[in-house]
């Protein structure tokens, strides 16, 4: 899409960061090319030092550094991002919408699915969180992951040799801490 060649380009997201900064460089980039620079250095420059400071182990000085990132990179990507909460629409009556539904659907797991899922909760890495021995937020990603989709866990067709390489690549990612810090 970004080899179109367009007098404007307009990209509507309801969450723009929410996701991962990969893919807020993405859809930057999209619209405006270049304005972050290549995706391994924005990689470098943002990516990393956010990610490193967002772990609960992490340093003051890497706290500070992935504040410092999370606020220059807000000024970048400011005069290209319009933001708008529903309760600012709705206070300027722009906005009005019928009283929120909610349908809780059940979906049961594929026999892929459930065969990984309980694989994994029988592999070392599962022992080890209840051992004290990791943090149960890995596992529970990967168990939400496995019920989303299991490729985002492991490939179609692949045998899981090793959860823990599955873990910390599918981890590795997911990018998850970088939210939080740039809200």
């Amino acid at each position: 899409a970004k080899q179109f060649r367009t007098p404007h380009r307009v990209l509507l997201t309801g969450t723009p960061i929410q996701n991962n900064l990969r893919e807020l460089w993405s859809l930057l980039d999209f619209v405006f090319p270049g304005r972050l620079g290549t995706l391994p250095s924005f990689e470098l420059e943002f990516c990393e030092p956010i990610r490193r400071g967002g772990y609960t182990n992490a340093s003051r000085e890497q706290a500070l550094v992935a504040y410092r990132c999370a606020v220059v990179l807000r000024e970048l990507i400011g005069p290209y991002l319009l933001r708008r909460t529903k309760d600012q629409c709705v206070a300027q009556n722009r906005l009005v919408l019928p009283e929120k539904t909610e349908q809780v659907l059940f979906c049961r797991l594929t026999k892929r699915q459930r065969q990984l899922y309980e694989d994994f909760l029988a592999s070392d890495e599962v022992r080890d969180v209840l051992d004290g021995a990791r943090q149960s937020f890995r596992a529970v990603t990967v168990l939400r992951k496995l019920c989303n989709h299991p490729d985002l866990v492991c490939p179609p067709e692949s045998v899981v040799q090793d959860w823990r390489d599955v873990v910390e690549a599918s981890l590795q990612a997911d990018d998850a801490d970088e939210e939080s810090i740039i809200r």
